[in-house]
């Protein structure tokens, strides 16, 4: 009996935390940060006007010294 309780407890706990972080709002910024200052892997989002309605421009940090490029593409808001 103690151990089910452990366990729903526990479910419970991960079912609120992963709701908590689900709804999460993003900042929109309005034109990309400038090469060289957005750092490797880091995500911003960009609502520039250059996806279509609905979507805004998730930008991921690349760098030179790890050989890889700035990735963009269009993402539903």
């Amino acid at each position: 009996m103690r151990a089910r309780l452990v366990l729903l407890s526990g479910a419970i706990g991960l079912l609120v935390s992963a709701c908590g972080t689900a709804g999460s709002p993003r900042e929109f910024l309005k034109s990309e940060p400038k090469e060289g200052t957005l750092s490797a892997g880091r995500v911003v989002y960009v609502d520039d006007g250059t996806c279509p309605n609905g979507q805004v421009k998730k930008v991921t940090g690349g760098s030179s010294e790890q050989g890889t490029r700035r990735q963009r593409e269009c993402v539903s808001r």
